[in-house]
């Protein structure tokens, strides 16, 4: 199967990869300043907790980053 490197990298953040696949990527990520900035990008989108609490006058719900 030959996946875009977008979709490999996807496929990285969700733990998806052999470790022989996650080792080659993670050192096209170290070469490569275009493959970083798009990791980056890809693990910015998942560092976003979204938390509810309940309070005496219903639900808070917040994002943290």
């Amino acid at each position: 199967m030959n996946e875009t490197l977008e979709q490999r990298l996807s496929m990285l953040l969700d733990g998806e990869t052999t470790p022989f696949e996650t080792k080659r990527l993670v050192d096209e990520i170290d070469c490569n300043p275009h493959i970083k900035a798009l990791w980056l990008r890809m693990n910015k989108q998942l560092s976003l907790i979204h938390i509810s609490e309940p309070t005496r006058l219903g639900m808070i719900s917040y994002a943290v980053f």
